[in-house]
């Protein structure tokens, strides 16, 4: 959820659906503008309304994970002079970071909750240092990093030790391991694995964010790699997830391919598929003993036609083997201007059921 018109009203009737947590997108230019060491006038009044947001969630039993929202182009004038987003957060995040987890998260705090038990990064794009061979090996040490600044050295005395870290892999869909699947050969030689101590040294405690678009594979990988389309997981030779157009995932949301099983395959093949792109998170988070969530899946109803129930029954079927300890839709909101993938946008909206929620959330929520 962003920041928005809500009520307690509107965080009820999520609670009465079944939910019980938030991921609350914060942007880091509303609390920040030409000085990355102190709140803007404009950002207190933000906060203030992420105060409120809290309030109402407390109220309705739903927990929040607070969701700094990178890779969408929202950086303040402060911090804007690195060369990607990361690098910008890794250059003038601390203080914004340290921020959040002393008003939210310090039991000294006026406005500490309990309800708030996270902190991770949207959709970390690659820093600049990152290459194809230590991608992942860059974004553990960026984001151990990150949980030293919220924690204290070794993960105790800090602002919030007990906050859970929520830490993906690049754009929350790069594999963590390589040559995953076997057979493959558009796999990277020598890239590095993920590493299962990545984040003992900072007091553990982590959720591995994973988010979850992939509907199935273009004919383009199949005619490259001579490899039946089965085996396609969307990812290119480096592990990082390749949507149309130049690669060979086929996403919601791509007008392309309006319905699920994407055009010119079975969904037989779109299953495998799908369960091809978890399987390096579920096999990763396995042998770490790291808990795995589904931090974003969707399904833009302004776009995509058909199969909403059909995808999501197959979604949670390949997670069923993950068994992920958190699943999330984007987005919540109640109108599709502008949002196609608004989850409540009322009962004459495209692909809304009689009580105004989209036919995937209902599938999503009633199965779960």
């Amino acid at each position: 959820m962003q920041i928005g018109p809500w009520s307690q009203a509107a965080l009820n009737a999520i609670a009465a659906k079944g939910a019980k947590i938030e991921r609350l997108v914060v942007f880091w230019d509303a609390l920040q503008s030409t000085n990355c060491s102190a709140l803007s006038a404009a950002g207190a009044i933000y906060a203030s309304q992420i105060d409120q947001q809290l309030a109402w969630a407390q109220n309705a039993g739903i927990y929040t994970e607070l969701d700094l929202h990178l890779n969408v182009g929202r950086v303040p004038a402060c911090a804007s002079g690195g060369a990607t987003e990361f690098d910008d957060y890794m250059n003038d995040g601390r203080w914004i970071t340290q921020y959040l987890a002393n008003r939210y998260g310090n039991p000294s705090s006026p406005e500490y909750t309990k309800d708030v038990i996270a902190f991770g990064l949207n959709e970390p794009p690659p820093p600049s240092n990152a290459t194809s061979t230590n991608l992942n090996t860059v974004m553990e040490i960026d984001q151990a990093t990150m949980l030293t600044w919220i924690r204290g050295a070794g993960g105790t005395g800090g602002l919030a030790p007990q906050w859970i870290g929520f830490v993906a892999y690049a754009y929350a869909g790069a594999t963590p391991i390589f040559n995953a699947i076997a057979g493959q050969t558009n796999q990277c030689s020598d890239c590095a694995n993920a590493n299962r101590s990545a984040y003992d040294a900072v007091g553990g405690n982590v959720i591995l964010d994973v988010h979850d678009y992939i509907d199935g594979c273009t004919s383009a990988w199949t005619s490259q790699t001579g490899e039946p389309a089965s085996m396609c997981d969307g990812r290119v030779d480096n592990g990082l997830p390749a949507a149309e157009p130049g690669g060979p995932m086929i996403g919601t949301g791509d007008p392309t391919y309006p319905s699920f099983p994407p055009t010119g395959e079975t969904e037989a093949t779109a299953d495998e598929q799908i369960a091809n792109f978890l399987y390096p998170y579920t096999l990763f988070s396995e042998q770490a003993n790291i808990p795995l969530m589904i931090g974003e899946f969707g399904w833009d109803a302004t776009v995509n036609s058909t199969g909403a129930t059909n995808l999501i029954q197959d979604y949670m079927s390949s997670w069923a083997s993950a068994s992920p300890a958190i699943e999330m839709e984007w987005d919540y909101n109640v109108t599709q201007t502008g949002d196609g993938w608004a989850s409540n946008p009322g009962a004459s909206a495209t692909g809304a059921g009689a009580d105004g929620w989209l036919t995937m959330t209902d599938a999503f929520l009633t199965q779960s």
